[in-house]
């Protein structure tokens, strides 16, 4: 089950459809898996190069995997990518017409502060392009995350599946490292995505493979009327896939 041999493949049939009889273009057909809907979300490795991950990871398999935080500082989270038993659940910040605006972020539960009377803290997933376009940062700061991030839908994209909006492009490419000698502040799974720049070829460290972080349901996040109201919080939901492993594409 990955997107990229997926869509291969039916690049190809098209084409070999187009060769034979122009005609019956229009009778070819995508696999795209059922969606459900929710309003909270995990987000689940999906490796677009299982060759080159047996090699990068020979001791654990990471596909299928879930999108994590690793604290990196007093107020910074690395974007890392942990077993199923270690997640995060997610929704997507924005009205719907930030949707169709990709004007949304995608946020985690504020931190809610017991015993003091002050606003919880806002949290969300934050994009930093390197300068040379070729690299994003991934983390997971406090705030409420990048705006121009979200879940794909619709004839752009038909998977669901996290996208950062760039200035120049639309992007949907990520890679997940190994690295060695884990430490604070370095920890062994960042996770990275191809800024508009770049490309699999050039960018992508020999330790690190490609991957797509694809949307699985999950119960909505438990956050108060307060903070909703307080942090401008429109949860309006997300297409998402009720098991990312058990697609059959």
């Amino acid at each position: 089950m990955h997107l990229t041999s997926t869509l291969l493949t039916t690049v190809l049939s098209g084409a070999s459809l187009t060769m034979a009889s122009p005609l019956k273009v229009e009778a070819v057909k995508r696999d795209i898996p059922p969606r459900s809907q929710a309003k909270g979300f995990k987000l689940v490795a999906n490796i677009t190069d299982p060759a080159k991950a047996a090699i990068v990871f020979p001791e654990k398999p990471i596909d299928f995997f879930y999108l994590g935080s690793a604290r990196t500082g007093a107020t910074t989270n690395a974007a890392v990518l942990a077993p199923p038993s270690e997640y995060s659940t997610y929704f997507l910040n924005g009205t719907a017409r930030d949707i169709s605006a990709s004007a949304t972020s995608i946020a985690l539960p504020p931190i809610v502060w017991s015993g003091e009377p002050r606003p919880s803290t806002p949290m969300g997933i934050q994009f930093t392009p390197y300068s040379d376009g070729s690299a994003i940062g991934v983390t997971m700061n406090w705030g409420t995350g990048s705006i121009g991030a979200g879940i794909g839908f619709g004839l752009r994209d038909p998977y669901a599946q996290l996208f950062y909006q760039t200035d120049l492009g639309y992007n949907t490419g990520f890679y997940v490292c190994n690295v060695t000698g884990p430490v604070y502040t370095r920890p062994q799974y960042p996770v990275f995505a191809i800024g508009p720049e770049g490309h699999p070829s050039s960018v992508v460290p020999d330790n690190c493979v490609t991957m797509k972080l694809l949307a699985q349901c999950a119960p909505e996040p438990e956050i108060l009327d307060a903070d909703k109201e307080a942090l401008n919080i429109v949860n309006e939901g997300v297409d998402c896939y009720e098991d990312v492993s058990a697609i059959e594409w």
